[in-house]
């Protein structure tokens, strides 16, 4: 979502935001610990975890990161674009 069409409704008093790494941060519930949101510095998008969502049966998987180092039990869908090369710290 383009953080100029990102807003946050309800009370933010339960949302931080944690430095996770030197690239991106992520938003999280301080209730209950979920995440919630993801913002790579510099980027002007906010990522929001499907999970957050009551209903996101309507969403499509259309991109990847860090499939290279995905386990094999669960091998990354080839069909759908690796994006590591595009997120390098």
């Amino acid at each position: 979502v383009p953080d100029h069409c990102f807003k946050i409704t309800s009370s933010s008093a339960a949302l931080r935001w944690y430095d996770s790494s030197s690239w991106a941060k992520r938003g999280f519930c301080t209730s209950c610990g979920s995440s919630m949101f993801y913002r790579m510095h510099g980027e002007g998008r906010t990522s929001i975890a499907p999970g957050a969502l009551d209903d996101n049966d309507m969403l499509t998987v259309r991109g990847q990161i860090f499939a290279i180092s995905h386990p094999l039990w669960g091998v990354p869908n080839p069909a759908v674009p690796h994006l590591d090369d595009f997120y390098k710290p």
